[in-house]
This record gives structure tokens, sequence and C-alpha cells, in this order.
């Protein structure tokens, strides 16, 4: 077996691990939103959704990005003969982080008032939300700490599993008992203490596996850092992206627009499954390879797995784009407005999801200041954006100024990775994706509206026709994308 292939083998071993976690996660998405839209209609649903998205944002900047050093430093130190100072580094990440952890958790509860201005319900679920903010990021950085250490099972169990089943149960039991939006936001938050308690368990167990002795001494704090603190604060801007949106919409229209739109855009992380799950096996192997001076291997790990992901994910966007207004409609009919907001949503996820791994591809090879500039220009585009079309379009305009965005970030950082790195991506990939796609989901799907009342029923008789006509496609093709790696993962068989 050749090490081109060793590494592709081991991708979709990681890759179909965490595809399992991540579906399940996307799985559990769903079902709290359909819990929390259902259960406090749009109006309580926006307060929550804007609630999480402050949550996020501030426990993003608490983090620091040591999650990504991590992942970046873990694997070189073993490449580098210094395994055995994993303690140090893993230290050197966590306690910076604890300390901030503490400070935006001040922050937020300090500044609730301010950030929820007129709505008390905003505010007070800011309040209840803010101490969790002291688990949240320490539990993070060590979930990364166990991939850094190259096992993909911890991340999966507690972030993949673990959370998204414990949220929506959480949530369901404390409305049944007849909460509202404060037992919403404790449903959602108690289960990081669960995970963060997991996290430091498997660490420690993965820690005692190291080398304890070696000949040199790790002397890379400074670099650790110089490489980590831009990428905290890109990671921070990246969260923007995700939820700013969201808040503008609040802000702007009111919680109950700004919950039908959240409803929507959370939507489209759906088809990110196959991106996520690729990106938690691949982003080690690019660092390790990429240390190694293995560029052409770089390369071909990369255009196969960017392949993977086109052919998992651009189904899942084509669907929603064409059936918006039934999928909403689960979550009520006042959701159903969104419709035309998510299928903009979805062409801006399909023309980023095109560009596969770049994101890991660019930090993984240490230009983290490279992608701190393209968030800031990212966010400034978003924002802007987002306050002119917001007023005149609503959240159409919101979907426009987001899918603008993504198609900017993935271009520009395209650019930077075949300039720096030498990478490229294979555009012949992309088109022997669309066409298919095409054929099968987008004609399939028209020729059904066009026959039958959109329903529930008519979207999964289509998805299932279309499937099945993609399915033959996928495995007449299945040399060109190398999905035989992952029949083999699946049986257990090693080529020899």
């Amino acid at each position: 077996m050749t090490s081109t292939r060793q590494e592709l083998a081991g991708v979709a071993r990681g890759g179909a691990i965490s595809f399992v976690g991540a579906a399940f996660a996307a799985l559990g998405g769903f079902v709290l939103t359909i819990v929390v839209t259902r259960g406090i209609g749009a109006e309580g649903a926006g307060v929550v959704f804007q609630a999480i998205a402050v949550f996020t944002i501030a426990f993003n900047v608490a983090k620091l990005g040591a999650d990504t050093g991590l992942l970046w430093q873990l694997p070189r130190l073993a490449a580098s003969g210094l395994a055995h100072e994993s303690r140090r580094a893993v230290l050197a990440a966590l306690v910076p982080v604890a300390i901030a952890s503490v400070a935006a958790a001040v922050v937020v509860y300090a500044a609730s008032g301010l950030i929820a201005g007129d709505e008390s319900s905003y505010a007070n679920a800011l309040r209840a939300m803010a101490p969790f903010l002291l688990v949240a990021a320490p539990m993070v950085v060590l979930l990364a700490a166990t991939r850094g250490f190259g096992d993909v099972v911890p991340f999966t169990v507690v972030n993949n599993l673990a959370l998204p089943a414990l949220r929506p149960l959480a949530a369901g039991v404390a409305m049944l008992a007849g909460g509202g939006v404060i037992a919403v936001v404790y449903a959602w938050s108690a289960p990081l203490c669960v995970g963060l308690a997991i996290a430091a368990w498997i660490v420690w167990k993965q820690l005692r596996r190291q080398p304890t002795t070696g000949k040199q001494a790790w002397a890379g704090w400074s670099e650790f850092w110089r490489f980590t603190l831009p990428r905290g604060a890109s990671a921070v801007l990246e969260i923007v992206l995700v939820w700013a949106d969201v808040l503008i919409v609040g802000a702007m229209l009111g919680p109950a627009e700004a919950g039908i739109y959240a409803a929507a855009s959370r939507f489209i992380t759906s088809g990110t499954i196959a991106e996520q799950a690729l990106r938690l096996a691949i982003a080690p192997r690019f660092s390790s390879l990429l240390t190694q001076g293995l560029k052409d291997r770089v390369q071909s790990l990369y255009g196969v797995s960017a392949g993977w992901i086109m052919l998992a994910s651009w189904p899942i966007y084509v669907s929603l784009a064409l059936y918006g207004d039934v999928v909403l409609g689960i979550f009520g009919p006042q959701f159903t407005a969104a419709s035309t907001a998510l299928a903009i949503l979805a062409v801006g996820m399909m023309i980023a999801l095109a560009a596969g791994n770049i994101q890991s591809l660019l930090l993984m090879s240490g230009n983290s200041t490279w992608q701190f500039g393209n968030k800031v220009a990212a966010v400034a585009l978003n924002v802007t954006a987002n306050l002119v079309l917001v007023p005149a379009y609503g959240i159409v305009g919101a979907a426009i100024a987001w899918s603008v965005t993504m198609t900017f970030d993935a271009l520009v950082t395209v650019a930077e990775v075949r300039h720096l790195v030498g990478v490229r991506p294979e555009l012949g990939r992309l088109l022997r994706v669309a066409v298919p796609v095409a054929v099968c989901y987008l004609a399939v799907g028209l020729v059904a509206r066009w026959l039958f009342t959109p329903s529930v029923p008519m979207v999964v008789g289509a998805v299932l026709v279309s499937t099945a006509l993609y399915g033959l496609w996928c495995w007449r093709e299945r040399r060109t994308f190398d999905l035989s790696t992952f029949k083999n993962v699946l049986l257990r068989r090693q080529e020899s």
C-alpha cells in the first residue's frame, strides 16, 4: 500500500467515525430546533438563539485559538521526536484559556443588559448562560488535544453524540415541566459540564501514555502562541460570521424574525456533516505531512477529500433549496417564510464547500495570520452587507449577505493556499460532481414539484428517487473519487 493510499485510508477511517458523530449532531440540532420552536414559538426561539449566539462568540474568544494550536502543535511534537513534551504543551494551552473563560463569564453577565437592550428575557437568558462559559472553552481545548493525539473518537463521543443527545432531551423535559426560555437556556448549557469532565479524564489518560523523558526540551511556547492567537482571533470572527446575521436581524426586525431566520440558517449546517467529519481526521495529517515537506501527498489528500465533501454535501443543499417550504414547515407554518432565504443560503454553502478543507490546509501550514486577515475582511463585508440589505429585504437580505461573504472567504483562501503552500483545487472533480447532482436532484426535484403538490410524502419520494439514481452514478465513478477506500475501511480491509 502506497503512502498516499495509507493517508487516504487513515482519513477515511477517521472520517467514517466522525461522519457518524456529525450526522448524529446534525440530527440532534434539528430535533432541538423543533423542540424549541414548537415549545416556545418563534419569539421565544429568537431569544434563545440570540443568547446562544452571544455565548458562542464569547466562548470562542475565551479559548484563544488554543484548540487549533494543540491540533497543530501535538502532531508536530510527535513528528519531531518531542512527544514527551506533550504535557507542557497542553498545560501551556489550558491555563490561559481557563483565565480567559473567567473573564468572559464576568463580562457577559455584567453586560447582559447592555447587549439585550429593552429585551428583558434576552438579558435574563444571557445571565443564566454566563456561568457556563467557565467550562465551555476548556472542554473544547481538551477535546482538541485528543484529536492532536490522533484519536477522533473522544471528540465525536462528547461533542457530536453526548451534547446533541442531552440538549433536546433536557429542553423537552424542562418545557413539559412548564419551563420557558430560561429553562431551555439551562437545558442547552448544563451538558457542557458533563462534556468537560469526560474530556479531562480522556486527556489525562492520553498524557499518561506519552513518553516522560527525551533528549530535547520543547522551546516552542512563544511559537505556539504566535500561531494560536491569530487563529483565536480568526475563530471568533468565524463565529461572528455564523451568528452576526441572526443578531442583526433580531436587533432590526425583532426576536420573532430572528427565530424564523435562525431556524433556516441553523438548517444549513446539516450539509456540512462530511466536511466536519473529514476536517477532524485530516487536519492533524496536513500538519504532519507539511512538517515533513511531503507536499505531493498533501495535494492528493486535499483533492480527494474535497471530492468526497462535494459528493456528500451538494445533494443535501440542492434538496434544501428545492423543498425549503416543506422542510421549514416542520417547525411551524410561520417558519415557511424563510424558504427563499434557505435556498440562497444553500447556494452559498455549496460554493464554500466546493473548496473542501481549504481552511484547515491554510491553518495547518502555519499561516494563521493570513486567515485572520481573511476573516477581518469577511466580517467587514458581512456586517456591511447585512446593515444595507436587512432593512430593505429582511431575512432574504441577510441570506444574500451571508452567501456573498462565504463565497468571498472561500475564493480568497483558495488563492492564498495556492500561493503560499502550492496546493490547488481540482476543478475537474467539481464538474464531475455538479453534472450528476443537477440531473439526479435538481431535474428530478423540479419535475416532482411540477407534477405533485409539495408535501412531506412528495419530498421523501423525490429524494429517494434522486438518491437511487445518484447512488448508481457514484458506484460507476467509484474509482475516480477513490470511494473504494471507504469500502475497504468499512469492511476492515487493507490493500497490500
